[in-house]
């Protein structure tokens, strides 16, 4: 279950971040300026980076 909404900037956010094109603070920034919970960020985001490694 998550907090994070399923928009299409929120993926693009999280993908951008995972490119090593915007800082993890920096997307913590991003999040909290559009008024979206951080609070299960971290954890989508390691989920994410984990998922990426088990494809190649």
């Amino acid at each position: 279950f998550l907090l994070i909404p399923r928009s299409q900037g929120v993926a693009d956010m999280l993908e951008e971040h995972l490119d090593g094109k915007i800082s993890y603070s920096e997307l913590v920034k991003k999040f909290c300026e559009n008024g979206w919970s951080t609070l299960s960020l971290y954890e989508v985001v390691r989920s994410m980076e984990e998922a990426r490694r088990a494809k190649r």
